[in-house]
């Protein structure tokens, strides 16, 4: 260890620091002023009179022969009692006491009360002393001169007597030095005001001092912990240990945790060390004077803790085992999830009790909903507690607490479902409700059966076909939701809610079921179920004025039509997919239906009539929105027409497989129906009918275009010119959804003025019939010619059979290919039809 008497330190540039030099200056001066005052004394000595009282019987007992010495900045102070043999002296000296006075000035008889002692209660003499000891006792001690003293110090002994009252007499070389003494001490270097504590809840030390001002930082700091107190005298054989060591100067603060088990009284100290020089002299206030208890013991309580809610009053009753610990408390804590620690987040402390307690009653607060847990915990006197909880440790299982005065308030309320109208493919449902006011950050569960009202027996839902279908948080108060295709059911609904109650910081799932209130004592039909297809859907063409008119009957559940058309159909690519606009599709009307109504219709007007080809569908949309809409599904029926102009068109009818002229027929397969030449003006209805097993229908046209020998020459079926005389024609067609074994079944309804492009592979039985006197065409029944011809009629009919089995003939030889129908490329756009019957163009 360093020496005890430090060098200055290096920042130290004062003489005094440098004893030697002081010293030597001092006494070569005290050396010449001695010689001085010797000679004068001499010289005088006879004149002075010699009065000395008799010190064995002063009674104001006044110190003798006083002496004082400064070493390593320790002043070492002697002295002794007067020698007496009286008793009643030296009873007083046994109650009497000594004070030592320090001044800079010799001290005189009006200082001694002016003046603080720097040391009291000196006894004269101890109880235990007998007069021989006491009377003429030496006394001596040792005082530390206050850091950075620099000068000339007087030192007097004042006696303090039984009565209280004070010598006043300090005699030189007797109670008073005769001169006085030369002090040096070193300044302090170190830190100052060294405070300390202790916290038992983190278990750590804490240290806090001031920091030199003016110093330099070319130091570190040392903090040293010793098992008693620290002093000049001793911190060379103290034992103690360094707790840490900074190396920034300008650190005025130290915490250290303590590690394992400790309960121990602890000094501490903080020094100041730059490698050379450490100040250990401790004059500035950088030990402390106390020691720290520290103790991170902590007592252990075992015991099991029971709780109980009493719902009436309130209340929580709390019971376990007392612990039989001197000093002790007893700590309870609360929280909305399992405790695990005392210091674990959302841990509450409720209670401190005396520690012997073994109950409590805790008044819930007023708002609380859910499962609570409690613990119990000793601390001792200075707050050591356990710091995780062990299964003999005092914890309760949870409780469930309720302080609302109305359960319907912790949950959803006025649950209302309605399955919202769309012609959306996706079908969907809302439902909404009134959130609960007392809950925060709520988060809504909404739950569905088919089986009935959602009730609970002992907390379990009653229904196996409970479904858990979303959830959605406070504020919203609605949720829309998907429902499945092809359904037609009734639902009930009910709501659950987890959040935060009252003062929990944890959420509870309150999944508690009020009829009436959180879930639906009625249910909700649900239907995403489409209503039937139409099953009659006619369409009929009207020539005259250039229209198409659809026919269906009623269907229970439609509340709206759709009508939809498309045009310039491709007859060997019939369209699949979402009858849509985006598909090529076109909205005609849609329009409510009319309760009663058996049968409705539409119409649809066209413009440039030469070539048009159209598939229509007509859907019925019930109160949800259902509707079919897929062009592939057997209940989708496609009807084509094409309306034309013919011009100068004159019309025979003739049955070629009987090889005459006939009113009406059902044709066979094979049969073909040749429109010959008839008389310009001539105007034919013709009404055709589905029917199986024809597999082939060939319609022809051909106009006058000379004589017979000319026909096969000059009437190669060529397009037909159009000219002012328009020929109207009208066909109503039957549509059912399928055929007579149950296959689905296309219809199509074909013509053409071109040549050969009536020749379709499709099954159909065809009336034909003819009047001269129908000026409106329409659907008005026509008679046929009448089966007495002339000759001529007769023999023109063979020559126009013959020219066109001869032409059929030809084209099959030579596998001569149709002329592609212009008319296929041709658009035909509806006009919309007006309410007063007008066209708009």
């Amino acid at each position: 260890m360093r020496t005890q008497i430090p060098p200055p330190p290096p920042s130290a540039s004062k003489a005094p620091f440098i004893l030697q030099k002081y010293f030597g200056k001092r006494c070569n001066k005290m050396h010449n002023t001695s010689k001085t005052l010797l000679v004068l004394m001499m010289l005088l000595l006879p004149l002075l009179p010699v009065v000395h009282a008799d010190e064995s019987t002063d009674n104001t007992l006044e110190a003798r022969g006083i002496s004082a010495s400064f070493t390593n900045e320790f002043v070492e102070l002697s002295w002794r009692n007067i020698i007496t043999s009286d008793v009643m002296l030296l009873d007083n000296m046994h109650q009497s006491t000594y004070e030592i006075l320090r001044h800079i000035q010799p001290i005189t008889l009006d200082m001694v009360d002016s003046l603080q002692p720097i040391i009291s209660n000196i006894e004269v003499c101890s109880l235990t002393d007998n007069n021989s000891i006491c009377s003429g006792k030496n006394h001596s001690l040792t005082w530390a001169s206050p850091e950075g003293t620099d000068g000339v110090f007087h030192y007097g002994v004042v006696t303090v007597l039984p009565d209280g009252s004070r010598t006043t007499t300090l005699t030189p070389g007797l109670s008073q030095l005769s001169s006085g003494l030369v002090e040096l001490v070193a300044t302090h270097w170190g830190p100052t005001n060294l405070q300390g504590s202790y916290d038992a809840n983190s278990k750590t030390t804490t240290l806090i001092w001031d920091n030199l001002v003016g110093s330099d930082n070319n130091y570190q700091i040392w903090i040293w912990r010793h098992s008693e107190e620290a002093t000049r005298n001793n911190w060379s054989s103290l034992n103690k240990t360094s707790s840490a060591v900074i190396f920034d100067a300008s650190i005025d603060s130290w915490t250290g945790t303590i590690g394992g088990e400790v309960e121990r009284d602890a000094w501490y100290s903080v020094i100041y060390d730059n490698g050379t020089y450490s100040d250990t002299r401790l004059l500035g206030g950088n030990t402390l004077a106390t020691a720290i208890y520290e103790d991170n013991i902590a007592p252990e309580l075992r015991s099991e803790l029971t709780a109980i809610f009493h719902i009436d009053s309130g209340i929580t009753q709390l019971n376990w085992d007392g612990a039989n610990i001197e000093n002790t408390s007893i700590n309870i804590r609360r929280s909305s999830i399992p405790i695990d620690s005392p210091s674990s987040a959302g841990v509450a402390h409720i209670a401190n009790l005396e520690g012997s307690t073994t109950s409590f009653e805790y008044v819930v607060p007023f708002g609380e909903f859910g499962n609570f847990w409690y613990a119990v915990t000793l601390a001792d006197e200075i707050g050591n507690e356990i710091d995780d909880f062990l299964p003999h440790h005092p914890i309760s299982e949870g409780v469930f607490e309720n302080t609302i005065a109305e359960e319907s308030l912790t949950v959803a309320s006025n649950i209302q479902v309605e399955q919202l109208m769309s012609i959306e493919q996706t079908k969907m449902i809302e439902i909404s409700w009134a959130d609960s006011e007392i809950i925060a950050n709520a988060t809504y569960h909404i739950w569905r059966s088919s089986m009935g009202e959602i009730l609970q027996v002992n907390g379990d839902f009653i229904h196996e076909d409970l479904e858990y279908i979303g959830n959605a948080t406070s504020g919203t108060s609605s949720i829309i939701l998907p429902l499945v295709e092809e359904i037609d059911r009734d639902s009930w609904y009910a709501i659950t809610v987890e959040g935060l109650f009252g003062d929990s910081l944890t959420t509870y799932t309150h999944e508690t079921i009020y009829s009436g209130i959180n879930s639906m004592n009625y249910s909700i039909h649900e239907d995403t179920t489409p209503p039937p297809s139409v099953l009659d859907l006619q369409a009929t063409v009207n020539g005259s004025d250039d229209s198409v008119e659809l026919q269906w009957s009623s269907i229970d559940d439609v509340k709206q039509w759709q009508v939809w058309y498309s045009n310039n159909i491709s007859l060997s690519q019939i369209p699949v997919g979402e009858i849509s606009e985006e598909n090529g599709w076109f909205l005609h009307e849609q329009f409510n239906s009319t309760n009663g109504q058996s049968e409705y219709e539409s119409e649809i007007y066209y413009s440039n009539t030469s070539s048009i080809y159209s598939i229509f569908a007509v859907f019925g949309i019930d109160e949800y929105g259902n509707y079919k809409s897929n062009i592939s599904s057997p209940e989708m029926y496609k009807v084509k027409f094409l309306d034309f102009e013919i011009s100068n068109l004159s019309i025979n009818v003739q049955i070629t497989s009987l090889s005459m002229t006939i009113s009406e027929r059902e044709l066979s397969s094979g049969d073909t129906i040749v429109l010959g030449a008839w008389e310009q003006g001539t105007e034919v209805g013709m009404l055709i009918y589905g029917l199986e097993n024809l597999s082939q229908i060939s319609i022809s046209y051909k106009t006058e275009c000379g004589d017979v020998s000319e026909i096969v020459t000059q009437c190669q079926w060529e397009e037909l010119t159009p000219n002012p005389a328009i020929w109207h024609f009208s066909a109503s067609h039957s549509l059912p959804s399928t055929d007579f074994i149950g296959s689905e079944t296309m219809y199509i309804l074909y013509m053409d003025h071109n040549q050969n492009q009536g020749l379709v592979g499709l099954s159909y039985t065809v009336f034909v019939s003819a009047n001269q006197e129908n000026e409106g065409g329409g659907n008005s029944e026509i008679d046929t010619p009448s089966t007495q011809s002339t000759t001529q009629d007769m023999t023109g009919l063979m020559v126009i059979l013959v020219i066109v089995g001869l032409l059929a003939a030809i084209r099959i030889i030579n596998k001569i290919e149709p002329e592609n129908n212009l008319a296929l490329s041709q658009t035909i756009t509806p006009f919309p039809h007006q309410a007063d019957g007008t066209e708009e163009e």
